[in-house]
C-alpha cells in the first residue's frame, strides 16, 4: 500500500505539486464538488506539477491512479 497522495501547496493558486511516493508514472483526475471532471493529467515523479490557473476558486477532489493502486484527496484553489 502506498501512502495517500498530497497536493502542495494547499490551498493554492496557479500551480500545484502532487506528491505520491510510488516511483512511477501516474494519472491525476480533478473533479469539482458536483463530481464533474475538470482536468486529467499524466504525471511522473520528475514532472509532478499541474497548472490550476484556469480553475475557479473553491474546493476540488482528486484521484491519483497507477492502474494498480489509487488514492483520493482534496485541495482548495484560492483567488488570484
Amino acid at each position: 500500500d502506498f501512502p495517500p497522495a498530497k497536493v502542495l501547496p494547499n490551498p493554492a493558486r496557479g500551480q500545484i505539486t502532487v506528491i505520491w511516493p510510488h516511483h512511477g508514472f501516474f494519472s491525476i483526475t480533478v473533479y469539482d464538488l458536483s463530481g464533474r471532471r475538470v482536468t486529467e493529467e499524466n504525471l511522473s515523479p520528475d514532472d509532478p506539477w499541474i497548472d490550476i490557473s484556469d480553475l475557479a476558486p473553491g474546493t476540488y477532489l482528486f484521484k491519483t491512479d497507477t492502474g494498480i493502486s489509487w488514492t483520493t484527496g482534496t485541495f482548495t484553489v484560492l483567488s488570484e
